[in-house]
């Protein structure tokens, strides 16, 4: 099957990716972009300044928790809650509302930011626009009289 000259590839036994092969995938971007090498500091004992895929992980964790109830984080995480998932049990649709609450805080590129002032510019200028044609309005009025 063919796309616009590319070619697309249906799998007929597609197969679950691990944790491994998204680490793999994680580290290959890392070193292709020069944001991480691999490095051993003698000092610290670490091959690496950071974690790979853990940094994405805190910075969910963070900005979800200030917009978030504390245990759909942690549901949306994989975390264990314990003897709450005995007690708190939310459908599909409450954690996906809650979780469209922060999108925005936690989108790392700035498209959907910047849709969004797009819109408010195009709605503050019909509204200036208005403004403007009432004046002009208004105007003519007072000439005329």
């Amino acid at each position: 099957m063919q796309l616009s000259g590319s070619v697309v590839l249906a799998m007929k036994s597609p197969k679950q990716v691990d944790s491994d092969a998204i680490r793999m995938i994680f580290n290959r971007a890392w070193r292709i972009q020069n944001i991480r090498s691999y490095t051993l500091d003698m000092n610290t004992k670490r091959r690496h300044e950071f974690k790979s895929t853990h940094s994405l992980r805190k910075y969910f964790e963070t900005h979800a928790l200030n917009h978030m109830k504390l245990l759909n984080v942690k549901m949306l995480m994989g975390h264990d809650t314990g003897l709450e998932k005995s007690y708190y049990k939310p459908t599909e649709k409450q954690i996906l509302d809650d979780y469209l609450n922060v999108v925005d805080l936690l989108t790392i590129s700035n498209e959907n930011k910047l849709q969004k002032t797009v819109e408010t510019l195009t709605i503050e200028k019909s509204k200036m626009d208005s403004l403007f044609r009432d004046i002009e309005l208004l105007k003519k009025k007072n000439k005329m009289k």
